[in-house]
């Protein structure tokens, strides 16, 4: 049995307490979206188009019949984008740099400043900020500044 005073059990309980609170949200969330969508997917459809004909890229692709969603312990996070691998991977997708359904963006707000810094691996300035010719990696280029909060947004 765990010890209840070890810090590090109590925040990983706390990050997953979190984690499910957000993934019951996103899930209210989903059911208001898809409700809301379903009302506009029957206004598309009978004026005689269907979801699935304006998909892109593939006009064989029904974009409006999955739903996506994964959490990431940013503090955990060393950037090396296998999550991105990950996800390319369990969905199918081709793994080369011409497909984008599926990419992850750092946001990170150091303190004093309004706006986020924004790390995307399709932005060609973080590739080569980066030093790689053809890949991003999330470097933690932020360590000697005072990051307030930073958060991954799966696109």
């Amino acid at each position: 049995m765990t010890d209840p005073s070890d810090p590090s059990g109590k925040a990983r309980r706390d990050f997953l307490r979190r984690l499910g609170g957000g993934a019951a949200a996103a899930c209210t969330g989903a059911l208001v979206g898809s409700a809301s969508l379903g009302a506009a997917q029957g206004a598309t459809q009978s004026q005689g188009r269907s979801a699935a004909s304006d998909s892109f890229p593939t006009r064989d692709y029904d974009w409006t019949k999955h739903r996506w969603a994964f959490g990431v312990d940013a503090t955990k996070c060393i950037g090396c984008l296998r999550c991105v691998e990950a996800c390319k991977r369990e969905n199918n997708v081709p793994g080369d740099a011409h497909h984008f359904r599926t990419w992850v963006e750092r946001y990170v707000y150091l303190e004093g400043e309004e706006r986020p810094r924004i790390d995307s691996q399709q932005d060609p300035v973080n590739i080569a900020a980066s030093g790689s010719e053809r890949e991003y990696r999330f470097a933690n280029r932020y360590k000697d500044a005072k990051v307030e909060k930073a958060f991954f947004v799966p696109k």
